[in-house]
Formats: C-alpha cells, sequence, structure tokens
C-alpha cells in the first residue's frame, strides 16, 4: 500500500472519527484508511492517482538501464543455383536454350 500525506491521513482519521462515533475498538490510522477506501469514491482515486504517478516514475527509471536487442536470421541455400544445368562446368552461366 502506497503512503498518503501526513495532511491527507489526518483529514481521513478526522472524517471517519467523527462519522462513527459509537465504535468499541479505538480507531488505528491503517484502519482508517482501510475504511476510507472502501466506503469513499474520491479517496479510492486519490489512492489510485498515487499508484499511477509511482508507475510512471518507474517507468521512467527504466529508461536509464541497459538495454539489449537480439536479432536472429538464418538462411538455407546451396552454393549452387537452382537454374544451374546439370554436368555445367560454371555454376554462374545460366544454361542456353536451343
Amino acid at each position: 500500500m502506497t503512503k498518503l500525506p501526513r495532511s491527507s491521513r489526518l483529514l481521513i482519521a478526522l472524517a471517519l472519527s467523527a462519522i462513527g462515533g459509537a465504535q468499541q475498538a479505538p480507531l488505528t490510522l491503517a484502519r482508517a484508511v482501510q475504511e476510507a477506501a472502501d466506503k469513499y469514491p474520491a479517496v479510492r482515486v486519490s489512492l489510485e492517482q498515487v499508484s499511477a504517478a509511482a508507475a510512471g516514475i518507474n517507468l521512467a527509471r527504466a529508461s536509464y538501464l541497459p538495454r539489449a536487442d537480439l536479432v536472429a536470421q538464418v538462411n538455407r541455400a546451396t552454393h549452387r543455383p537452382v537454374w544451374c544445368e546439370r554436368g555445367s562446368t560454371s555454376p554462374w552461366r545460366p544454361p542456353t536454350r536451343s
């Protein structure tokens, strides 16, 4: 989970503590953030924006890493052209037409 700025965490904790005044267990920061993310779409959007920004930073850092590309090609051919006549002494002379 990404870490929110302190002001956002305090605001979320205050909003949740004001809404749920009759809670039995004390509200922890992690639980307040989880409840806010579950109940409020705006908080969910903010968390996704933070996550997208972190992914963008990682993508930008990747451009500094070395890169290797590999290309391979295999050709299969004979040393004698297809049009060469049998018994010819030169493989480079095309056949004569009679």
